[in-house]
């Protein structure tokens, strides 16, 4: 709250009280009544003699000590002392006046429009406060004191008081009227407005400096920034807080004495901020640049500096942003996309790097080469699973670390993923200085290491490429050890292998013929030849073995030799196994349905060892006959005899229960390998096919004559019925009928024939049945075939 003590200062805010009510007048000539007298207003002199007067008229009804007059804003309640009964009471009239603002009661009396009664501060005085009644911002406000022992004022000295001061205010405000001042007077008046008006612009005009001053003092303390004002030769003139915390420095010490080069240790920066302080345009618009910051402690901070012109005398305000988490969360994100996890070794992608810039190094300077060692842990597998992972993992990191001791700093040593390691020696140029670094490897390895508190001993199988100064791709290189580390691992694992080029291309295309075979399972590019197999002595035909061929859209018809060993060592053999029986069965049954005199007729498959020993075969045939509809009665299954002597125990229990379903049960190639006649006794073996290179001997080699006749002989007595496969000529055929051999088949009598080509033989007649020689051609469906063979007791 202002209060202004000077009423000529303050007489224009008078000039702004509206006029009061019209009543006034009367009511100034009712308090005339009052007082006996007549009051015209062109009797008085000046207001405070208007105001006295109306005071010595209250002061015969009210005992007043002293009052004073105010002009009240509405807005802000500042109030303006207009005039005092006495100066000496102006500090008394203050502090009360000050109380009733706070307290509400001004508020309270301007508001109500009438005589309000209250005390002092000080309860020494009754007060009358009474408001004068305007249309306009500023009211006038009138405050009397009355001595304490004053009888209660009554409602009729309420509305006196009222009266009189309406008419007061009215004479108050309508002075002017009745007094013209001369010319002179005016002129000065005018005079004194206009430099009434000039000093309140002045005071205004630095007001807004004071206030823009304090506003930029803000933004430079607050920026949430460290930030500095310099000089163009880089004095600090100004700092704020959050630079003063950040530089370690006091205020004093950075603006007496510092330089904005004293905090940068890295003298290319020192000279990039000189650049821009010399020319400005020389920092990228709207980029900050990124620094080397040390503070008083010798702390080092990544910041980002902004340096822009103040515009005047050189100045430059300079804003830091420390990025140092920001870099530390860039490094760490750097070293996670280069480097193994679990190792913190290169990871592949920073290994294809180093080993790119080797490639070229090699192919550029004829005096450089580099190697490549391919690194496998043997049967880490085997660990994980009986020990745990944990194991498995302390494992991996051990070995990573023997692997760093055993090469120079300039080499790499990377984890490739999983028990893979990747070794990259440089400058390098012959096997032998690869062979030293080999014998350490294998030494260092030589020791067990210690894994949860046991002992193992591990061994490593790698493979090497030798750098020739090819620019080769990085990957190309990696498989070409990869491949040799593979073919070392095959040779029985825990050594070493050079890359091979004839070798590596054999193993190239058994990786294209099962990854090729992996898609055609999914495809229709599989399909089945059938070759039928006949009684010899009456030409009826006893079964169709069932013979899986690919059909690839680029190579052609593949060789069931080339295929079937890649999927038996790959893990194919089972799905591709499952989609033969699937689509043999299912054909099958549509023979059935189409050629009821079928149903006596076998349908042979070969099971390989995966098939029997890696899955549940038994229900899967079961469930895929009851899905497609084959009879059980009609399978006969052609097992290999290393199935016998790998896994007899297992063998025997999976054949007892394909017996006990009524499937049928043969040796495949009896006669060759392992042949063992206990498996005769052993297992309820239904059938034996004798291999078709003792069958197409028989006429040139007396002992392989002799052989296949005891088989004969042998089988006959204990009732197995015999296969003689690669039957290709008739003195074949003939020999073999001189033997009593009961069954053939070969290309005597037919090549293996797709579903398409086979069939509508199954329509003709007998007489002409597959279309063969004199003999075959009269071959007819038999009821009379070879009695079906009954289980052999074990």
């Amino acid at each position: 709250m202002d209060i202004i003590n000077s009423y000529s200062s303050k007489e224009n805010h008078i000039q702004h009280l509206e006029k009061v009510v019209q009543e006034s007048l009367d009511a100034l000539e009712l308090c005339a009544y009052f007082e006996k007298r007549q009051s015209p207003l062109n009797q008085f002199n000046s207001r405070e003699e208007i105001f006295d007067n109306a005071v010595a008229t209250l002061q015969k009804v009210f005992p007043i000590k002293f009052y004073g007059v105010y002009l009240v804003e509405e807005n802000s309640l500042d109030l303006y002392l207009a005039q005092s009964s006495s100066n000496s009471s102006s500090s008394y009239l203050q502090q009360n006046l000050e109380s009733f603002i706070d307290n509400g009661t001004v508020a309270w009396t301007l508001r109500e429009n009438r005589t309000v009664v209250s005390f002092s501060f000080d309860h020494k005085y009754v007060v009358l406060l009474h408001a004068l009644d305007t249309n306009q911002k500023t009211h006038g406000l009138t405050a009397f004191f009355l001595e304490r022992h004053t009888t209660a004022i009554t409602s009729w000295n309420s509305i006196l008081l009222t009266i009189m001061m309406r008419s007061t205010a009215y004479a108050y405000e309508n002075f002017t009227l009745y007094k013209q001042l001369d010319n002179q007077n005016n002129r000065l008046n005018g005079t004194i407005e206009q430099l009434n008006t000039e000093i309140v612009k002045k005071e205004q005009v630095e007001k807004q400096l004071r206030d823009s001053e304090t506003i930029y003092r803000n933004i430079f303390e607050n920026t949430g920034n460290a930030t500095i004002i310099i000089s163009h030769d880089g004095n600090i003139l100004l700092a704020n807080s959050q630079f003063i915390s950040f530089s370690e420095h006091s205020k004093e010490e950075l603006e007496n004495g510092k330089n904005i080069f004293d905090f940068f240790p890295q003298e290319n920066h020192v000279q990039s901020i000189k650049k821009i302080l010399s020319d400005p345009s020389h920092q990228p618009r709207g980029r900050a640049r990124e620094y080397l910051f040390q503070g008083k402690e010798q702390r080092e901070r990544f910041v980002l500096l902004y340096i822009h012109s103040l515009g005047i005398d050189n100045k430059y305000i300079v804003s830091f942003s420390d990025i140092s988490k920001i870099k530390q969360a860039e490094q760490e994100l750097n070293f996670q996309a280069y480097h193994d996890t679990l190792t913190h070794l290169p990871n592949r992608a920073h290994l294809e790097e180093r080993l790119s810039q080797a490639i070229k190094k090699s192919y550029l300077q004829s005096n450089y080469n580099y190697a490549l060692l391919f690194v496998d842990i043997d049967r880490l597998k085997i660990i994980n699973d009986t020990m745990g992972h944990p194991a498995g993992d302390t494992m991996i990191q051990q070995a990573a670390h023997r692997l760093q001791r055993c090469v120079r700093d300039v080499d790499t040593v990377a984890r490739f993923g999983g028990d893979e390691f990747v070794v990259l020696l440089e400058g390098v140029h012959t096997t032998q200085e690869c062979e030293i670094v080999l014998q350490r490897i294998y030494r260092e390895f030589y020791y067990p290491l210690e894994i949860l508190g046991r002992e193992l001993m591990i061994t490593l199988s790698v493979g090497i490429y030798v750098g020739n100064h090819e620019l080769l791709p990085s990957e190309e290189v990696i498989r070409c050890a990869d491949l040799a580390m593979y073919q070392a691992k095959q040779q029985g694992r825990n050594k070493y292998l050079y890359h091979d080029e004839r070798e590596s291309k054999q193993e190239e295309n058994k990786l294209y013929i099962e990854n090729e075979l992996s898609k055609a399972i999914q495809s229709e590019e599989i399909f089945l030849n059938y070759q039928p197999i006949l009684n010899l002595q009456n030409g009826a035909i006893y079964g169709l073995e069932v013979l899986t061929r690919w059909k690839h859209p680029e190579r052609g018809v593949i060789s069931p030799g080339r295929f079937i060993p890649i999927a038996e060592n790959t893990g194919l053999m089972i799905p591709l196994g499952r989609k033969i029986l699937e689509m043999a069965f299912a054909r099958f049954h549509d023979w059935l349905k189409a050629y009821p005199q079928l149903k006596d007729i076998f349908l042979c498959l070969n099971l390989s060892v995966n098939q029997l020993l890696h899955s549940d075969i038994v229900e899967d045939i079961r469930n895929i006959a009851d899905r497609t509809g084959m009879p059980l009665d009609n399978i006969h299954l052609e097992i290999t005899e290393s199935v016998f002597i790998d896994e007899a125990k297992y063998a025997s229990s999976v054949i007892n229960q394909f017996k006990n379903k009524g499937v049928h049960i043969s040796i495949d190639d009896f006669g060759t390998g392992y042949s063992s006649l206990r498996y005769l006794d052993q297992f309820a073996i239904d059938l034996i096919k004798i291999d078709k290179e003792l069958v197409q001997k028989i006429t040139t080699q007396e002992t392989s004559k002799y052989i296949v006749e005891s088989m004969l002989s042998l089988n006959e007595k204990l009732s197995i019925q015999v296969v003689a496969e690669g039957i290709e000529d008739e003195e074949q055929l003939g020999t073999l009928q001189g033997m009593h051999c009961h069954l053939g088949q070969g290309f005597l009598f037919s090549k293996p024939m797709p579903a398409e080509e086979i069939e509508p033989y199954f329509a003709q007649d007998l007489t002409n049945c597959l279309n063969y020689d004199p003999f075959l051609r009269q071959c007819k469906y038999s009821t009379d075939q070879p009695p079906a063979p009954s289980p052999t007791p074990s």
